[in-house]
C-alpha cells in the first residue's frame, strides 16, 4: 500500500532534474573560469614596464669610428659620411685652440666648436688639467659622445654673465628629442691661458 505522503508527481522530479543539472553546470562554469584565468596569468608572467632615459651630457658612448675600412655591414653614404666626419676633424686639428689667445667668451666658443666636429682632444685642451685624463671633460668620453650625435652640435651664442662665468646656448640631436643646450662655465681665474674649471648644463 503506497502512502500519499511518498507520492512525487512526475513534474516534481523533472523540477528537481533540471535545478540540479543547472547547478550542476554553474559549478563547471565557475570552475572553468577560474581555470583559465589562472592560465593567462602564468602565461603572461610579471610585467615590465619600459624606461625611457634622457641621454645626458657628456656620457661616455662607444666610440665612434671614422675609418671608413672599419664600418663593416654600412652602406655607401654611411661610409662616406663617415669619411666626411674625419676629414673634418683632421682640417680642425690643423690649428690647436690651446696656441690661441683670447678672452673667455672666446675660449668657450671655441670649446664648443670642436665639440661640433666631435673633436674632444681639441676640446679637452681648454679645460683645466685636472680634467682632461679621465671623466665627462676628458677628450675620449667627450670625442665618443660628440662624435656620434645623429646631428652635430650647432653653438648658437655665447656671452659672459659674471667675471669667471660665461653663458653658452647650443643644440644636438642624440636621440629622437633634439636637446636645446644652456650651460653656464665657469672659468680659472688667476691661470693663464684661461681654461675651463667645469660646466652645468641642461643637457
Amino acid at each position: 500500500m503506497q502512502h500519499d505522503g511518498d507520492y512525487m508527481p512526475p513534474g516534481m522530479w523533472l523540477r528537481r532534474l533540471i535545478l540540479a543539472g543547472a547547478l550542476l553546470m554553474g559549478l563547471f562554469i565557475a570552475w572553468y573560469l577560474l581555470v583559465v584565468d589562472r592560465a593567462a596569468v602564468a602565461a603572461a608572467g610579471p610585467a615590465h614596464t619600459s624606461v625611457v632615459q634622457q641621454q645626458p651630457a657628456f656620457v661616455q658612448l662607444a666610440p665612434f669610428e671614422t675609418q671608413a675600412n672599419a664600418l663593416p655591414g654600412v652602406s655607401d653614404a654611411a661610409r662616406a659620411a663617415a669619411a666626411r666626419t674625419a676629414d673634418a676633424q683632421a682640417r680642425h686639428r690643423s690649428t690647436s685652440p690651446a696656441q690661441l689667445p683670447g678672452s673667455a667668451v672666446d675660449t668657450v666658443a671655441r670649446f664648443y666648436e670642436a665639440l661640433s666636429f666631435g673633436d674632444g682632444t681639441a676640446a679637452t685642451s681648454l679645460v683645466i688639467p685636472s680634467k682632461r685624463i679621465e671623466g665627462p671633460l676628458s677628450g675620449h668620453a667627450m670625442s665618443a659622445f660628440y662624435g656620434s650625435l645623429r646631428e652635430p652640435l650647432i653653438l648658437h651664442s655665447v656671452r659672459q654673465v659674471d667675471v669667471n662665468v660665461v653663458e653658452a646656448r647650443y643644440s644636438y640631436r642624440a636621440t629622437r628629442t633634439a636637446c636645446e643646450g644652456r650651460a653656464l662655465i665657469t672659468m680659472t681665474s688667476a691661470e693663464y691661458p684661461l681654461s675651463i674649471r667645469s660646466i652645468a648644463a641642461n643637457c
